[in-house]
């Protein structure tokens, strides 16, 4: 799920293609993650340091990270940080700036993503409509 500095919403998908990396021994999502840096922060991707990531038991919250010494102006996504903030998704008083990415929570021990269901899809987009309409 996406959700636009306009407090638009959108559901879409990813293929769940694994990879793993023997570096660090572990299974990852290349494809998701390929995907998720090509909509928040596509003249950034390569660069792990340009993405927020920030996981709950609500799910993974990403987003591009402001850095001091970075000329591009993201602007704030009010309507992510407000139902970040509504669901105590932790983002220890840093607000959402970009395109944000609402992914499922993590598994453990694997660390994948789980996929967003139907019911917490239409949770998080009745939360997001409330939000745009403040």
């Amino acid at each position: 799920m996406s959700i636009a500095p306009t407090g638009r919403v959108e559901v879409w998908t990813s293929d769940n293609l694994l990879g793993y990396a023997p570096a660090h021994d572990v299974w990852v999502q290349w494809q998701l993650i390929y995907d998720v840096y090509l909509l928040i922060c596509p003249a950034g991707y390569g660069h792990i340091r340009d993405v927020r990531s920030v996981h709950s038991p609500h799910g993974t919250v990403m987003s591009p990270r402001r850095r001091a010494d970075d000329d591009r102006t993201w602007p704030l996504n009010r309507v992510a940080t407000g139902m970040a903030e509504s669901l105590d998704v932790p983002l220890a008083g840093e607000p959402l700036y970009g395109t944000v990415a609402w992914l499922g929570e993590l598994t453990k021990p694997d660390r994948l993503h789980v996929s967003l269901d139907n019911r917490r899809i239409e949770r998080l987009g009745a939360l997001a409509e409330s939000l745009r309409a403040l």
